[in-house]
C-alpha cells in the first residue's frame, strides 16, 4: 500500500518597503512688543431706563394688647353708649399705648393699619325666643395726641346678631364678637418724629325680639360695647426710588 506524498505548506514572507522619510519643519514665531494704548472711543448711547422703584422702609414700629404671650382677662376698654339724640358716644382712647415712629420728612409716607376685636352684649328674654341685634362702633387714628391730636383716619362699621334662646327660663346674655381692620396713609408730617393713638366710640344699637306667644319687642338691656384685643401698626416710607 502505498501512501500519497504529504503537501508542502506554502511559507509567506513580506518585506519591508523603503519608508518615506517624513521632513517636520518648525517654524520660529516671533512676537513683537505691543505698542501704546489708543485713546478710548466714543460713548456708545443709553440704555433703556428701568422702571421705578418703591420707596424704602425707613421705620417700622407696632403695638399688640394684649400681649400674645401674657395671659390676661379679655377686655381693654368699655366705649359709652351715645345719649340720645346723640349718634355716638365719647371718643375713647383704646389704651394709653401709641405707635412711635420716628426718621420722617416732608415727603415721607406714613402707612398705618389697624385691627380691633370687639364685642356687644345683652340680655334676651325667656326661651324660646328669637333675637336680632346690630351695634355700631367708629374707630379712629390721631397723631401726637388721643382725642385732640390730629385725625388722620376714621372708619365706621356694624355687627349683626341673630340668635335663637331654646333653653333656660330666665333672661340669657347674648354677646357677638366682631373684627375690624383699616388702613390709612399720613402725609406731609413734618417729623422727625410722630406717634399715633387709636380710639373708637360707640355708636347706634337697636335691636328686637320675638317670643313663642308674643309679638316683637325692643331689647333695652344693651351693655357698652368693649375692645378685646388691638393689633396697631405704623411704617415710615420714604420717596419713590427713580
Amino acid at each position: 500500500m502505498s501512501c500519497p506524498a504529504p503537501h508542502k505548506k506554502k511559507i509567506l514572507r513580506c518585506t519591508k518597503k523603503h519608508a518615506k522619510k517624513i521632513i517636520r519643519r518648525s517654524r520660529l514665531v516671533r512676537r513683537s512688543v505691543p505698542g501704546p494704548q489708543g485713546p478710548p472711543g466714543p460713548q456708545g448711547p443709553a440704555g433703556v431706563p428701568g422702571p421705578s422703584g418703591v420707596g424704602l422702609l425707613t421705620n417700622y414700629n407696632f403695638i399688640e394688647i394684649p400681649n400674645p404671650m401674657v395671659p390676661t382677662e379679655p377686655g381693654i376698654v368699655a366705649f359709652p353708649l351715645p345719649a340720645a339724640p346723640g349718634t355716638f358716644g365719647d371718643e375713647t382712647p383704646i389704651s394709653p399705648q401709641f405707635v412711635a415712629l420716628s426718621t420722617i420728612t416732608p415727603a415721607s409716607r406714613i402707612a398705618l393699619r389697624a385691627t380691633i376685636v370687639w364685642r356687644y352684649t345683652f340680655l334676651s328674654g325667656s326661651s324660646p325666643e328669637l333675637t336680632v341685634s346690630s351695634q355700631t362702633m367708629r374707630f379712629s387714628i390721631f397723631r401726637n395726641a388721643p382725642v385732640t391730636g390730629e385725625l388722620v383716619g376714621t372708619v365706621t362699621d356694624t355687627g349683626s346678631l341673630t340668635q335663637i334662646n331654646l333653653e333656660g327660663t330666665d333672661v340669657t346674655s347674648v354677646n357677638g364678637t366682631f373684627t375690624t381692620t383699616f388702613e390709612v396713609t399720613d402725609t406731609g408730617v413734618p417729623g422727625p418724629n410722630a406717634n399715633y393713638f387709636l380710639t373708637g366710640a360707640a355708636g347706634q344699637v337697636s335691636g328686637f325680639g320675638v317670643g313663642m306667644d308674643t309679638g316683637p319687642s325692643p331689647i333695652t338691656d344693651f351693655n357698652p360695647p368693649v375692645a378685646l384685643e388691638i393689633h396697631f401698626s405704623g411704617e415710615v416710607i420714604g420717596p419713590n426710588v427713580g
